[in-house]
């Protein structure tokens, strides 16, 4: 069984690689688009010290075109997939259509890995400052738990996005709300009180202050361990509420037969 999933999990991931690449558009989200933000976050921290250099320019621009690579590709891709009128025929496939939006979002996710390594070079060479990095062991977990977390916030965004005719007006609120919320630009402290609850239920808040703790500290301290908890319990609550999700978008499009309507 878990064999079946994994090679189902693993032929969507590798077409969806395939056509992803093969879109100008997220060619320019991936490679372009991450030197753009760059810049900017390196103007607006040139000036600052080292630690906050790193932290906001650097960590700050690498999640921020990540999430948008993820966000616009993983989001939009039962849309997409809706007006090629090809939605029906996957869902209609002997495969459980979760564990192939799951190959859909997985091959997004490590394709969206580039802008990070990209916009940390690029921002690096430009402004002359050297990436160093107090904890690289803590950084590269948090970093591989990144990811997972980012898959599952994915596959709740693709489950509501299936159900919803809205899906551009989500994908595109839902991308910006992440850059205002999670800290990715600017420290969430100045965000007023009253919204910023907001930002504690997003996981990338939690990955991007894990990061930079891993940046600037070498030892774990308490904080970290806070943060680790946070990110891990809400991946964990991503994942159920995507198998749920699913399950309603399954019950819903064999009751209803909409699921192809634009």
């Amino acid at each position: 069984m878990m064999r079946d999933i994994l090679r189902i999990i693993n032929s969507s991931m590798k077409l969806q690689m395939k056509q992803t690449f093969a879109r100008s558009m997220y060619k320019y989200t991936i490679l372009v688009f991450p030197l753009f933000t760059g810049l900017l976050l390196g103007f607006v921290y040139m000036d600052r010290p080292d630690s906050d250099f790193v932290s906001y320019a650097m960590i700050g621009t690498a999640t921020m075109t990540m999430w948008s690579s993820i966000a616009f590709s993983s989001a939009s891709d039962v849309n997409r997939e809706r007006y090629m009128g090809a939605l029906a025929q996957i869902f209609n496939t002997p495969q459980n259509f979760y564990y192939i939006m799951l190959g859909k979002v997985i091959g997004n996710t490590l394709m969206g890995s580039i802008s990070m390594f990209l916009s940390f070079l690029f921002v690096s060479l430009v402004f002359g400052v050297p990436i160093v990095i107090a904890n690289p062991i803590a950084f590269i977990l948090i970093f591989l738990f990144s990811l997972i977390s980012y898959v599952m916030i994915s596959m709740v965004l693709s489950g509501f996005l299936a159900i919803s005719r809205q899906g551009r007006i989500l994908m595109n609120s839902m991308d910006y709300i992440v850059f205002l919320f999670t800290g990715s630009a600017f420290p969430i402290v100045i965000i007023p009180i009253y919204v910023r609850g907001l930002s504690y239920i997003l996981s990338p808040t939690y990955a991007i202050h894990l990061l930079r703790l891993a940046t600037t500290q070498s030892s774990i301290t308490q904080e970290f361990i806070y943060f680790l908890y946070g990110l891990v319990t809400l991946t964990i609550i991503y994942l159920f509420i995507s198998i749920w999700v699913y399950k309603l978008l399954d019950n819903k499009a064999r009751k209803h037969a909409t699921l192809e309507v634009v």
